[in-house]
This record gives structure tokens, C-alpha cells and sequence, in this order.
């Protein structure tokens, strides 16, 4: 059997209701892929569906693969991984959809560029109905990415195309954690080799209630994306209790509400993490790349203490 381009990994938990489409977008692309599910101990029909999706005459080449038990969504995806035949590897989750052009796009791209460890891309938010609710489009480049990385995923991860055989491949890329594994893995790659966000719209990412992997984590609460972010951001700031590293890492989604009595302290320790991230960054930062981010932080905090009175 040949190598096939690209290798499409997918996690499979409970999620009977939406891996057929899954499967379907698959078989839908415009390069032919080697699919392989990574059913992690899932107690409805899923795994049966994709067995019997993989007998299709028009189904791309699919390997499932199953997990005697549950051991969360890090863990599947390496396992995924692990068995990818091809060294371009795609992520997507079993409850969203690859357009059509995404793998071929995409692994274009990785072949104008041999030594790029990862991509990402836009995505369309859609709800049970695939209805459009939304439409994400950042405008990163690779430093801001490394810095995005230290709070949230850089690239929603059924967007994200790695090359295993880069030497700076991390391995095990995902924790085995059950909150923030797909945050944790993008900023190990974005922080170790230069990330590409690519200005194209490659997947719909589902939103339609509580997912199976939100269900399953409340029976895991730590270590969670709090934690994570703490042990990150450790060589920037030193050790971080809990209460500081959840006020610190909320800044980046917004800033403390006037009159909050903590708020100029919480918001120095943001600006310091900045900083010192500029001056002593990953290796695929240019400090100079942070200039942009540099003047919104700015801006937003003299906005800030005009707001505040300060």
C-alpha cells in the first residue's frame, strides 16, 4: 500500500450523532487521505458507525483503532498519531467538518514549505443544524501565535496540520490531562518552530450543547488550563499560585472591571509576562513581530486606567 499525504487523526468519544458527517467531509476532500479514529472507549454506536462508513466503496482508506477504556482525549490523539502512516498529520475532532479543499490546500502549503512544523486556519462556527453563527478569522503571525499559545490554542485544533518528521517535533506532542490537552499541544509546536496561520476557511467547528469531551472532563477537574498555563509561563514569571495565575491568564481575554480593588496589580503581572516573553522568547519568536500586540496591550491599558480614574 503506498504512503498516503496526509494522515487524518480523530477522537472518538460518545460522539455517534456526528462522526458520520465527519467521516463524510472526508470523503468529500479533494485529496485522498488514510483516516484513522481513535474510539476511546465510547459506550454508544460510534465505533460501529465508522466500521460500517469504512465499507463504503467511496469511504478514503479508515483504521479504527479502540481503547479498552476511556483515558481521555490527549491520549487518543497520540495514539492516533503513533499509528499515522503519512508525515503530514490533520487534526479532526469527531463532532466538525473539513471543507472540502482543506487537506489538499494544506498540504500544499506544507510542501512549498518543507521545513514549516504546523499550520492552522479559519473556521466557520456552526450550530447542530450547520448554520453558520460565526466566523473566525485571525490575523496571527508566527510570534503572536507563541504568545497566543501561552492562553489559549493558537489554531482551533480540526484546523491544525503538523509534520512528525520535523526534528523539533515534540513527542508525546498531547498531555494526559483532560483540560487544555489541545491548548498544551499547540503552544509546544507554535513555540518551538514558526506557525503559519493560513487565511482560508478549513473547517466548521460545531457548537451544539455540551460536547462528550465537557461531560467527561467534570469527572477529571485537574489539572485544567489554569494549571497548564502556570507550569508555561513559569520560566516568565517564576511560580504562580493558583489565585494570581487564574487573574493573570484572564487578562488576555479582558481586563478587570473598574473598581476591582486588585485590578493595577493584576494587570503589572500581565504587562511583566509580557515582557519578559519579549525579551527572553521561544525559539521561533521575533521580538520584533510583538510590536503590534505591544501597542494594543498599550492601548488598552491606558484606556484602562482612563476608565478606572487611575
Amino acid at each position: 500500500m503506498a504512503v498516503p499525504a496526509v494522515t487524518v487523526v480523530t477522537p472518538l468519544y460518545n460522539n455517534a450523532t456526528w462522526i458520520e458527517a465527519c467521516l463524510q467531509s472526508l470523503a468529500r476532500q479533494t485529496l485522498e487521505a488514510f483516516e484513522v479514529v481513535v474510539d476511546d472507549g465510547s459506550a454508544d454506536d460510534g465505533p460501529e458507525r465508522v466500521a460500517a462508513f469504512a465499507r463504503r466503496a467511496d469511504a478514503p482508506p479508515v483504521r479504527l483503532i479502540r481503547h479498552g477504556e476511556n483515558a481521555g482525549p490527549g491520549v487518543a490523539r497520540n495514539t492516533g498519531v503513533a499509528a499515522a502512516r503519512a508525515p503530514l498529520v490533520a487534526f479532526l475532532d469527531a463532532d466538525d467538518v473539513a471543507v472540502p479543499e482543506r487537506l489538499a490546500y494544506q498540504a500544499g502549503v506544507m510542501a512549498e514549505e518543507p521545513d514549516r512544523l504546523v499550520t492552522g486556519g479559519w473556521f466557520d462556527v456552526v450550530d447542530a443544524g450547520d448554520r453558520v453563527r460565526a466566523r473566525q478569522q485571525p490575523d496571527l503571525n508566527a510570534s503572536e501565535l507563541a504568545w497566543v499559545g501561552l492562553f489559549q490554542a493558537p489554531f482551533l485544533l480540526s484546523t491544525a496540520m503538523v509534520r512528525t518528521t520535523h526534528p523539533a517535533f515534540p513527542w508525546p506532542l498531547f498531555p494526559a490531562v483532560w483540560h487544555g490537552e489541545e491548548e498544551e499541544a499547540m503552544r509546544r509546536l507554535v513555540h518551538v518552530a514558526p506557525g503559519r496561520m493560513l487565511p482560508r476557511v478549513l473547517a466548521l467547528y460545531r457548537k451544539a450543547g455540551e460536547s462528550s469531551h465537557e461531560i467527561r472532563a467534570r469527572a477529571h477537574p485537574r489539572p485544567d488550563a489554569v494549571d497548564l498555563f502556570a507550569d508555561a509561563v513559569r520560566p516568565y514569571t517564576g511560580p504562580l499560585d493558583r489565585a494570581t495565575a487564574t487573574r493573570v491568564r484572564a487578562c488576555f481575554f479582558g481586563l478587570p472591571e473598574p473598581g476591582d480593588p486588585d485590578a493595577e496589580a493584576v494587570v503589572a503581572a500581565f504587562t511583566a509576562l509580557f515582557r519578559a516573553f519579549r525579551e527572553a522568547p521561544p525559539p521561533a519568536v521575533d521580538p520584533g513581530a510583538l510590536d503590534r500586540y505591544a501597542a494594543i496591550h498599550r492601548d488598552d491599558w491606558i484606556a484602562y486606567r482612563a476608565r478606572a480614574g487611575l
